[in-house]
């Protein structure tokens, strides 16, 4: 996407160079030619920029959210905590995911990793798993 956009701002830039010049030494028609391609050029890369944003919004959102469960899942194979694959299982089931919807998948994995901290610091406090240090 990015490869579209520089070169549509540099002639975005040429024609806006090219109507100022048309306002003081060319004719009429030449001006308004100029300022209806102006014109549409400027929506289409408007449409351009606000797609590229928002894919890019998209991408870092679900990047985020596979950071998450990588880090969750690491932690609990690192743990070997009892039951995280039901628990792992139980959170795919609950997501309702669709290219319309992200359904809070960030905010899900966020919870889902919060519980398993809960949970193995509830294993290590119990006695059953032993604290495990950072060097690990």
């Amino acid at each position: 996407m990015s490869l579209i956009i520089l070169p549509a701002v540099l002639v975005f830039i040429g024609v806006i160079v090219l109507w100022l010049i048309a306002e003081l030494k060319w004719s009429k028609r030449t001006r308004i030619t100029l300022g209806l391609v102006l014109l549409t050029f400027s929506l289409t890369l408007a449409i351009l920029i606000t797609t590229a944003v928002t894919q890019l919004d998209t991408n870092s959102y679900y990047a985020a959210s596979v950071k998450t469960l990588l880090d969750e899942t690491i932690e609990a194979l690192e743990a070997e905590e009892d039951g995280f694959s039901e628990r792992l299982k139980a959170f795919r089931q609950s997501q309702k995911l669709t290219y319309e919807s992200r359904s809070n998948l960030l905010e899900s994995a966020r919870a889902f990793r919060e519980e398993g901290k809960r949970i193995r610091t509830e294993q290590v406090a119990a006695g059953q798993r032993p604290a495990r240090s950072e060097s690990e």
